[in-house]
């Protein structure tokens, strides 16, 4: 199973954004889902979270999107996030 994870591109770069570009990105890449993750401090990457699920939606792509405290160095709960995600997907694909 391929799953493709987002993130910065150019130096510099603080936040992850999925554009149609990048939903397409992941399709070609061969990526079967996607996980994208948003600091909480960032109000336009959690604004733009339902406009990044509606185009996963439509690319049939099974998505996670969580959000995470910007200065967190606790990552145990989006762990258990990420496995029960992928666990649900080996089902779905099995």
């Amino acid at each position: 199973m391929r799953i493709g994870v987002p993130r910065e591109t150019k130096p510099g770069e603080n936040r992850v954004a999925v554009t149609p570009r990048g939903v397409r990105a992941l399709r070609e890449s061969g990526a079967e889902a996607a996980i994208v993750a948003a600091a909480k401090m960032c109000e336009p990457g959690l604004e733009e979270q339902v406009a990044y699920s509606r185009a996963l939606d439509e690319e049939g792509i099974p998505h996670l999107i969580m959000e995470f405290e910007e200065k967190t160095n606790v990552f145990e709960q989006m762990r258990m996030e990420v496995e029960t995600f992928a666990e649900s997907l080996l089902f779905e694909f099995a």
